[in-house]
């Protein structure tokens, strides 16, 4: 069923019947997922390393004390970021690569690892 078809169809039923189970779904469907659901560790990850992990984790830390939403984040962004946090390294940049595009959106941070799924 399309996403906008099932709104609709909650909608009508809460309307209806004002059920909060209803309502519930509803609010699951509309809401969209913020950078800062995404903090814990994700363990077991497609990055395969914990330093792949540690820097998606970190992506997803500067997303949400930058506006909590998802948006595209530069390597220069981010190494801004991560020296507020007295504790970079330049050799984060391949690690970065490697995992940025899992943090664009939370669809794709989802497909990062198993923990972040559960999210």
């Amino acid at each position: 069923m399309e996403k906008n078809h099932a709104i609709h169809l909650l909608t009508e039923l809460i309307k209806k019947n004002g059920q909060q189970r209803h309502a519930d779904a509803l609010k699951a469907l509309t809401e969209e997922g913020k950078p800062s659901d995404f903090i814990v560790t994700p363990y077991g990850s497609v990055g395969r390393t914990s330093e792949a992990e540690t820097v998606a984790q970190n992506i997803m830390t500067i997303l949400k004390r930058t506006g909590d939403t998802f948006r595209p984040l530069s390597w220069e962004e981010y190494k801004e970021e991560r020296k507020k946090d007295w504790n970079f390294s330049e050799l984060e940049e391949g690690y970065f690569n490697n995992v940025i595009d899992f943090c664009k959106s939370e669809a794709t941070a989802r497909l990062f690892s198993p923990a972040w799924e559960k999210v």
